[in-house]
């Protein structure tokens, strides 16, 4: 494993640790609930990161063409900007284009 994909799963990591920290105390919830909520917000910060808002510095790069997806890293409100475009293999439809993923998930997911 290379340090770079060592950072990735660390981030991953503590995207979970965060998820479930985040829930810890809704002793009101049912166990069902409580677990819509975890997976919620891991999905939730999961977009956080595609969307460049979590402290990352990564490039993404074409895996054909190897040409860099995102050179343009900025600094903003304290987050790294990564610039991420997410396609769809077959259509090449940029996913992400005009939206932001973790904003737009919270109209299809369900949280207590």
């Amino acid at each position: 494993m290379t340090d770079q994909q060592a950072l990735f799963f660390q981030e991953l990591k503590i995207i979970q640790k965060q998820a479930v920290n985040m829930n810890l105390h809704q002793s009101d919830l049912t166990k069902e609930e409580l677990l819509f909520n975890v997976s919620y917000d891991t999905l939730v910060l999961m977009m956080e990161l595609l969307d460049g808002y979590r402290n990352m510095n990564l490039e993404l790069s074409d895996k054909e063409s190897k040409e860099v997806l995102n050179k343009n890293i900025q600094l903003l409100d304290g987050y790294r900007n990564m610039n991420l475009e997410l396609s769809d293999k077959e259509s090449k439809e940029v996913l992400n284009e005009n939206i932001q993923l973790h904003d737009g998930l919270v109209d299809f997911l369900k949280s207590f």
